[in-house]
């Protein structure tokens, strides 16, 4: 009523003014028309503003996987725009004399920034701006070589006019877990190396492997229970024979409903019982692995007593005998069976080609497809360095069936080690994040420091590719000295050369090196999850890295020498 009432004051003010100076009238008018014309002009061409409706709806910082989508309007117009600040990025130019992208600082979006998405088929880019909201092409770019096609390119119009391209490189938000897919590396127990991995993909649960002790058991089921409400796992996957790998799988299968088993062997527990009582000290079939404990043993009984079905890796990757490549475990979510050279007889003679147990390997690979936006997250047991150069020999990238993309997260092959995780296979997945799964700094296999888990060999690779390293738990320790070992009769044992021999694998006798005598969290249980557009990571004690980790820098003296745990190269 007031707002009328004023309204109707001006207009009796205005007709006394016309009627009293008609030409001053008229020039007012004039005057405001011509402010008003000149105010639209200056508002359309974007040099004032009543409020942009873009900063309402700023492009999304999304996470899709170059070279895997089409560039059609029509498929961006499906997706969700979201800003999220938490994304890191790094800022790169176009030198057109050279005609090549240059890599300047890390960056962050801008909320007041205008982006643009840039897809790529091919190598070729095309760019997208929105207007109210709705994606607009713009230009047409190339990208400078294939590795730049895994990822999502943003067009950057900066206040100067410049260009600037930002190249997305993490999405991973920290201390958040997203529902619709979770990996959890899990503490076991205990101050032993071993893999335990739960996954969740909607309403299906996968187990990878079961370590590192019978008694973890008490440990894992206790936490898996916590999510697997029904006690029915989908899908369980040993990636190999060793015990740090299978020995609590008996009592996961005796306690929970298995549906699909899929792992190295095609040897049946009747196969085996017949092999053990034969006095043979080899197979005369190809079994996929060449263990003869009680531990494996033991996994077989249980695997052929309670699982309703079973898969060999191998017949996986070649869609044989029911088994099946690809996996669908949710709406989003696939789950891949990788080729591995060492599944198979290659030379038809019955026998395994690897001497060593961790080749054998079941290599898996998790992909979120988010409506043509791939996050995927890559597993592969405890393969080594003879494993490694045959999956990268095989995924070069000649044929669909042989390309590999970057992974948003690698288990680090056999926990750490210096014989695992090498260039390699590295070069071929291109890691943002990695989890150790170990206690790092444990004797278990070897007193020698730097070769303890997670190795200094491992760290010094890793660290081409990313600092996100992550694991479990830590070692309590104290500094002990390795004596003469003993035989079984308590005479004192020597080498083929007279010399005294020691006691403990990697210290010669009357060295000092670190024992383990416990354990306790380094960052936890960890979550690596994913929304479809952003990798969630999440873990019980801290979300410290690796290389900031008290562990890590701690100072030691061992036989008069100061040294650091680990360190982190610089480049």
């Amino acid at each position: 009523m007031a707002k009328k009432r004023k309204t109707k004051k001006a207009i009796k003010k205005a007709k006394k003014l016309a009627k009293k100076s008609p030409k001053l009238f008229i020039t007012l008018v004039v005057l405001f028309v011509i402010i008003a014309i000149v105010f639209v002009i200056l508002w359309k061409v974007g040099i004032i503003s009543f409020g942009d409706k873009r900063k309402d709806s700023p492009v999304e910082a999304t996470t899709n996987q170059v070279g895997e989508t089409t560039t059609s309007t029509e498929d961006i117009e499906e997706k969700s725009y979201s800003f999220d600040s938490n994304l890191k990025y790094y800022k790169v130019e176009y030198d057109s004399i050279n005609d090549e992208f240059i890599v300047k600082e890390e960056s962050i979006l801008e909320k007041e920034s205008l982006y643009v998405i840039a897809k790529d088929v091919s190598g070729v880019v095309s760019l997208y701006i929105l207007e109210d909201n709705h994606p607009k092409e713009v230009s047409i770019g190339i990208l400078p070589t294939k590795v730049e096609k895994e990822y999502v390119w943003i067009f950057k119009e900066t206040k100067d006019l410049k260009n600037e391209f930002v190249k997305y490189v993490g999405g991973i938000v920290e201390d958040i877990c997203y529902d619709e897919f979770q990996i959890h590396f899990m503490m076991l127990g205990n101050d032993a190396a071993g893999d335990c991995t739960y996954i969740k993909a909607g309403d299906t649960d996968i187990l990878i492997d079961a370590g590192s002790t019978k008694e973890s058991y008490t440990t894992t089921s206790a936490y898996i229970n916590k999510y697997c409400k029904d006690k029915k796992l989908e899908y369980v996957v040993a990636t190999h024979g060793d015990a740090d790998h299978i020995y609590a799988f008996p009592k996961f299968f005796q306690n929970y409903e298995v549906d699909t088993v899929i792992d190295f062997t095609s040897e049946t527990y009747t196969q085996f019982q017949a092999f053990k009582n034969s006095g043979k000290s080899s197979r005369d079939y190809f079994a996929g692995t060449t263990k003869t404990t009680s531990a494996y043993g033991n996994y077989l009984n249980a695997r052929d007593t309670y699982a309703k079905n079973h898969y060999t890796a191998g017949d996986c990757y070649l869609n044989l005998n029911g088994a099946k490549r690809t996996y669908q475990l949710s709406e989003h979510v696939t789950m891949d069976i990788l080729y591995n050279y060492y599944y198979y007889d290659n030379d038809n003679n019955g026998k395994a080609d690897s001497k060593d147990e961790n080749n054998f390997s079941v290599l898996t690979l998790f992909t979120y497809n988010n409506n043509g936006s791939y996050h995927r997250f890559f597993l592969g047991g405890d393969l080594e360095l003879e494993g490694e150069e045959k999956f990268a020999e095989y995924y070069d990238g000649s044929t669909n069936e042989k390309t590999m993309y970057s992974v948003d997260l690698y288990k680090a092959g056999h926990h750490g080690s210096k014989t695992s995780s090498n260039d390699c296979l590295l070069d071929v997945l291109q890691p943002k994040l990695c989890v150790a799964c170990c206690c790092c700094g444990t004797d278990q296999y070897t007193a020698n420091t730097d070769n303890q888990f997670p190795t200094q060999d491992f760290i010094n690779r890793i660290a081409e590719w990313t600092d996100r390293v992550y694991a479990p738990t830590v070692c309590n320790f104290e500094i002990a000295v390795a004596k003469q070992a003993i035989d079984k009769n308590g005479n004192l044992k020597y080498d083929k050369y007279g010399n005294p021999e020691s006691d403990k694998v990697g210290a010669k006798v009357g060295e000092e090196y670190i024992h383990s005598t416990g354990f306790r969290a380094m960052n936890g249980n960890i979550i690596v999850s994913s929304n479809g557009i952003n990798i969630g990571l999440w873990a019980s004690n801290n979300l410290i890295k690796l290389k900031d980790s008290e562990w890590f820098n701690q100072t030691i003296t061992l036989n008069g020498i100061e040294r650091k745990m680990r360190t982190w190269p610089t480049k």
